[in-house]
């Protein structure tokens, strides 16, 4: 199997000029760097990622920590990130955590173990001794809080407004002539369920409707509590005219009882 040595060879150059190539980090002009391409190309030379690992203490890997990786939501993120992070020579750590957060922490630093150059984190909890050590681990290794409830000034973080993202959907449906319009939010101890609820409500109101309790069920984020909730809703002496979800899971859930109706 070829080594760097071959490389160097064939394209006339020194072995740190390869290195550079290989490394991105330092100046080689056009010409030397096609043909250190060339030359890698020909004799089909794979860099060691795991040996300039031990040399430069970085792993071209990125750890990102999802609870619950059925949620269509987290699905969709991780393509968009997988192919931004190939595009750049990055691969991606997908660790699949729980909705309780309880192995979060052990998640966490078993993937710091592995000198991973970044760290994105998901969660339903946001327990505060994970939060915290995620925030002193940050000076050594980047860390972005997705959907943070309580980020910090300094944190680096994603955040997808939840009580808008809600409030916007049963705004269009009310101009849309929908009066009677369900929810199906999520369970109580998740903080996201309490900031979309709120939305759901704030429509309501700013459109002169008053809330009807026997709309609102709750799920569980998943499909079939989607499924479970429309059935219920439709059964309704008076059922609504539209429904909305919290979530996708529950919405696809909810999809397949209006489908018959």
């Amino acid at each position: 199997m070829a080594g760097i040595l071959d490389v160097a060879r064939e394209a006339g150059v020194s072995k740190s000029t390869v290195s550079r190539v290989i490394n991105n980090n330092g100046p080689v002009d056009q010409q030397t760097r096609n043909a250190i391409i060339a030359a890698m190309q020909k004799l089909n030379y794979r860099p060691n990622v795991f040996a300039q690992g031990m040399r430069t203490n970085k792993s071209r890997s990125i750890g990102i920590l999802f609870p619950d990786l059925s949620n269509p939501f987290f699905i969709e993120w991780f393509r968009t990130a997988e192919a931004v992070a190939r595009q750049r020579g990055y691969m991606i750590y997908i660790c699949i955590t729980d909705e309780s957060g309880a192995t979060e922490m052990s998640t966490i630093k078993d993937l710091l173990a592995r000198s991973i150059d970044g760290l994105v984190f998901f969660s339903y909890q946001r327990n505060s001794e994970v939060m915290q050590y995620l925030r002193n681990e940050n000076s050594v290794t980047p860390v972005i809080f997705a959907d943070p409830d309580d980020y910090e000034m300094g944190d680096a973080y994603i955040f997808s407004n939840g009580h808008k993202g809600t409030y916007d959907a049963v705004a269009f449906l009310i101009n849309s002539s929908r009066k009677r319009i369900a929810y199906i939010r999520g369970e109580e101890r998740f903080w996201v369920t309490k900031d979309r609820y709120k939305g759901y409500l704030q429509a309501l109101d700013d459109h002169g409707i008053v809330a009807d309790q026997q709309l609102v069920v709750e799920g569980d984020f998943h499909n079939e509590s989607g499924y479970n909730a429309a059935k219920k809703l439709m059964k309704l002496p008076e059922p609504p005219d539209a429904i909305v979800s919290a979530t996708d899971g529950m919405a696809l859930g909810s999809v397949a009882i209006l489908a018959r109706n």
